[in-house]
């Protein structure tokens, strides 16, 4: 059975990764997406700055039932950043600043920084294949997914990443799908994950995307359980210049085991240079 305690912690970070893709929207074609799986051009970046409401008032149990009460709320400032290094190489970097109410824990302190770089694999009409590596550095806030806040150390991801687009600048789609596997550094459990997003564009300004975001804790010591959780992304996204975009929408979770039942809105603001 998941303690009231650990319930009220969660995972970790608002996708960037999510609010970067829908900076599909300013690709002029969606074959050339420069977000997620797609490369940045060389000498070319983006950054996503980011303001997220979290509350959560229930908490799934070790079944996955909706099982007991759960006190969580969270402001939280984030800035994606990525550069294309080479046509081929990209380098990506996440910081998050947080104000977090967890039960009787409380905070406000910087989240784990994310820093590395992605690689393309392979490239066809509407379509690409890459692999990405980052390094994970503790913070004062959410470190580990369902432990305390400030618990946890290093770690490393390994994420391989595919996704196709079609149509036009003024009407098309494009699909991803990501595959992760994060190692933590000492007792801390592993997690594999799994992120898929599917988006439309209305016309040359305006995109809508549909997200959903996994993780599995993976043999984690006694005092964490290994959880589960399963969150849904809706979103809008308006282009306003060949330079800037907007993007806002919520997230939910509606299935896990372990993790509390969480609710978000938000508003992202990219820069494209």
């Amino acid at each position: 059975m998941l303690s009231r305690s650990r319930a009220k912690r969660r995972y970790s970070d608002v996708r960037y990764a999510g609010a970067a893709l829908a900076l599909f929207a300013a690709a002029t074609t969606c074959a050339r997406a420069n977000a997620g799986a797609w490369p940045m051009e060389d000498g070319r970046g983006q950054t996503i700055t980011g303001l997220a409401f979290h509350t959560a008032e229930r908490a799934y149990d070790a079944a996955g039932d909706d099982a007991f009460d759960a006190e969580f709320r969270k402001i939280e400032t984030s800035v994606f950043a990525e550069y294309g290094l080479t046509s081929r190489i990209t380098l990506v970097g996440r910081i998050a600043y947080q104000d977090v109410e967890a039960g009787v824990d409380s905070v406000r302190a910087f989240a784990a920084t994310e820093i590395g770089a992605r690689r393309l694999l392979a490239r066809w009409r509407g379509g690409v294949v890459s692999a990405q590596l980052l390094g994970v550095f503790p913070g004062g806030g959410e470190n580990v997914f369902n432990q305390h806040l400030g618990v946890g150390e290093s770690g490393a991801e390994a994420r391989l990443m595919a996704g196709r687009g079609w149509g036009d600048a003024q009407r098309g789609g494009f699909a991803e799908a990501q595959l992760g596997y994060r190692w933590r550094a000492g007792d801390d459990a592993d997690e594999a994950r799994l992120d898929v997003t599917a988006g439309w564009r209305i016309d040359g300004d305006w995109m809508i995307m549909g997200q959903s975001f996994s993780a599995w804790g993976l043999d984690g010591p006694a005092v964490q359980p290994d959880y589960e959780s399963h969150r849904a992304q809706v979103s809008v996204v308006r282009r306003l210049n060949a330079s800037w975009s907007l993007q806002a929408g919520g997230l939910g979770t509606y299935s896990g085991r372990d993790v509390i039942q969480e609710r978000a809105v938000f508003l992202t603001l990219w820069r494209r240079y």
